[in-house]
């Protein structure tokens, strides 16, 4: 690993539980590197925004900085012992944004550049066990004319759920002096998850749906792993923005831990 320095809880305790999902695409990315002999980002996924306006970038800078520090799920490092997996949260993260100039003479040429860039970027391997899993960059189109993306591993989050971040971001550029969004942490609910899992009221839980979603459900929770293939079909679902941010403040987590 690099040489960050990492938290440790009351007890001493530097490694912790992964949350299932966390496990399934952890476990997901070696075997397709195993596979295919090709580290590549099979596990990737990206989410951007395209901002028609004059930026400060020093200011953005702060914005994600801001966002990195109070979401402790964008400092997460994975561990493997064998079989087992863990997680490591770095401390501290001093974000530095890429800001790249795009080639080309023409608005449509330097639109082709980024777009070649971003697929570019979405289909290299993220170090996710070395290091934070996702890659921050401002591709410059003209003065008024950028497009800021990330491009994560889901390790850390889904396309929806990283779309928070760049919510979150905008939102503390046009208001920094907005308080913090949060007091409880992703490795706070990744503990008590993992408690409830292993109690009797978590097996019988685990039970009851697995039971219940027999014939649907691919992934099996047990290995962690896809099953069978299933004969249920799958649909399109809307989430309502409204209701995470109800939620984040009544449990006062962010967005992102929200949705993740």
């Amino acid at each position: 690993m690099n040489n960050y320095e990492y938290y440790v809880d009351e007890n001493g305790n530097s490694e912790f539980p992964v949350a299932v999902l966390q496990e399934y695409h952890a476990r997901e990315e070696l075997r397709a590197y195993e596979e295919s002999g090709i580290k590549m980002g099979y596990g990737n996924t990206a989410s951007g925004a395209r901002i028609y306006h004059k930026m400060d970038y020093d200011r953005f800078e702060k914005a994600i900085q801001r966002v990195i520090d109070e979401n402790d799920q964008l400092r997460s490092v994975c561990v493997k012992h064998g079989e087992k997996f863990m997680q490591k949260i770095i401390r501290h993260i001093d974000f530095k944004l890429n800001v790249i100039e795009a080639e080309g003479n023409t608005v449509e040429e330097k639109y082709q550049f980024a777009t070649n860039y971003c697929q570019n970027e979405i289909s290299k391997a993220i170090d996710f066990m070395n290091g934070v899993a996702y890659k921050i960059v401002m591709i410059k189109l003209a003065e008024d004319d950028n497009i800021f993306m990330i491009f994560g591993h889901h390790w850390i989050g889904d396309g929806y759920s990283i779309a928070l971040i760049i919510n979150m971001t905008l939102e503390y550029y046009l208001n920094p002096d907005i308080p913090p969004q949060a007091d409880v942490k992703y490795i706070d609910y990744v503990k008590e998850i993992e408690e409830f899992r292993r109690s009797p009221k978590g097996l019988e839980q685990k039970k009851y749906w697995n039971n219940e979603l027999k014939g649907y459900e691919k992934f099996d929770m047990d290995s962690m792993d896809f099953g069978e293939p299933s004969d249920g079909v799958d649909g399109m679902f809307i989430i309502n923005q409204e209701i995470i941010d109800r939620v984040a403040k009544k449990l006062k987590v962010t967005k992102f831990n929200v949705f993740h």
